[in-house]
């Protein structure tokens, strides 16, 4: 189970990096939208092949991110969804549909590839666009080269809905893009196309984040730059859509209307309150798993950023992992981190949490010790009642809890907290679920032997 993002073929990496790909030293500036926020949901395996539910299952997570409990939160789904996949064979295949509508209902922009040939299955030509990107609901790139001349892979329209497809076209012949392992790499295809366009739209929202996926979707077809060919003498056409798309020329055409505020500023605003941060120190933590930091972040104007450092015991240097808002806002919010096993040395380690408000204003927390373990050890005890360090959930999510019961005994065996399935009422029938205890040291070439006591009534 993996906790941070993860690309085992690197086709992720690449298209993610066209959209929002930054370098702090400005030497690999490859991000269309560099200071935009980004998730992701991984539907492919490191051979790319995936299943139709495991795509319909993260497109539902997409509407509604769910936290490691298993719990909703629609409140942080995304503004934007780059889709660099698609069907091969041309024609309506409408297993995506009702996703793609139930994003556009939440004002989600769906961006789509318009899909490359492949041969024998997709050879190109009139109507090759395929599923999803032929939706109407879509949104979907065609590919040009450095001519801005359409790239032979890219599949044309019209869509199968009597629709123009694709919308617009973009750059898909040799595009440098970051890889797995911090390199770079130049490929092409429409997959890398399409998130150039989604780059756009993400700049036209940090320009006015009111604008409605229809609206964004307007101004960049209106604002691209017409392009033709022998095949495609009008636009907009089912090579190059409404053409090429315009960066410079979409967020500029925000200005032309907007009205002016005259007056004079005679007393400065200040903001003198500190972000304020609550957070349960851990005590102890195995390195055979990364460890998530959380902490609930609190201030006037909001928080920009939050962050968790650590080092080994007895080091200077302190190694900071950014954590991410993933419940409540800016303003009281809760943020997480998930700090690499490799930096969990042994015997332990130190760690504290900074936050920064829109004021500049900073709160850096007291500096709390970790004990690092290799695994548990001959006479390891848990009664669950202060942590469930090393403990690991999987199967059906929201299944396993740890806290204080509501039904059943009412109670727990030590004290007041359980590690338990449901601690509220019973759990849905048929559920699939297990729980991973920390692991065993037995380096010591004694047997070591775990007594779970489970008293839970089902």
């Amino acid at each position: 189970m993996k906790k941070l993002p993860y690309d085992g073929d690197g086709h992720g990496t690449h298209v993610m990096g066209t959209m929002v790909g930054s370098d702090p030293e400005d030497a690999n500036k490859i991000g269309v939208a560099p200071q935009a926020k980004w998730m992701a949901a991984r539907v492919f395996d490191s051979n790319g092949q995936t299943t139709d539910s495991a795509i319909l299952d993260a497109g539902e997570w997409i509407l509604a991110p769910k936290d490691k409990h298993g719990n909703a939160h629609p409140e942080l789904a995304p503004d934007i969804v780059n889709n660099s996949w698609g069907n091969i064979p041309a024609g309506k295949n409408e297993f995506f549909l009702d996703i793609v509508k139930s994003w556009r209902a939440a004002n989600i922009m769906a961006f789509f590839s318009a899909g490359n040939t492949k041969p024998p299955d997709n050879n190109g030509g009139p109507g090759s666009v395929t599923a999803p990107a032929n939706y109407p609901e879509s949104f979907s790139t065609g590919a040009v080269n450095y001519q801005n001349q359409l790239a032979a892979f890219s599949l044309r329209g019209p869509s199968p809905y009597g629709t123009v497809k694709p919308e617009v076209a973009a750059p898909g012949v040799s595009i440098r893009s970051a890889v797995p392992g911090g390199g770079y790499k130049s490929l092409n295809g429409t997959s890398m196309a399409s998130p150039h366009t989604a780059g756009v739209a993400a700049l036209l929202l940090q320009a006015n984040h009111s604008l409605t996926a229809d609206q964004v979707e307007a101004i960049l077809k209106e604002t691209a730059v017409p392009l033709t060919d022998n095949d495609y003498p009008q636009v907009p056409s089912n090579g190059y859509g409404w053409g090429l798309i315009n960066a410079l020329n979409a967020v500029s055409s925000l200005q032309q209307g907007i009205g002016t505020v005259e007056g004079i500023i005679s007393i400065d605003g200040k903001d003198a309150d500190l972000p304020v941060i609550a957070h349960t120190p851990i005590p102890l933590a195995f390195n055979v798993m990364d460890l998530t930091v959380a902490a609930d972040v609190k201030d006037q104007t909001g928080i920009t950023g939050a962050e968790v450092s650590v080092r080994a015991k007895g080091a200077d240097d302190w190694t900071s992992v950014p954590m991410q808002l993933v419940s409540g806002d800016a303003k009281d919010g809760q943020y997480e981190a998930d700090i690499p096993k490799s930096l969990l040395t042994v015997p332990g380690v130190d760690y504290k949490i900074r936050a920064t408000d829109f004021g500049g204003n900073t709160t850096e927390t007291t500096v709390w010790s970790i004990e690092i373990s290799e695994g548990v050890k001959l006479g390891y005890k848990q009664n669950f009642e202060e942590h469930i360090q090393g403990f690991e959930f999987g199967g059906d999510t929201g299944i396993w809890e740890w806290g204080t019961p509501t039904s059943g005994p009412g109670k727990a065996y030590s004290g007041t907290k359980v590690l338990a399935t449901k601690l509220d009422g019973k759990y849905p029938v048929g559920t699939k679920s297990f729980v991973v205890m920390p692991l065993i040291d037995l380096r010591d070439g004694r047997h070591t032997i775990l007594f779970f006591r489970h008293w839970y009534k089902l």
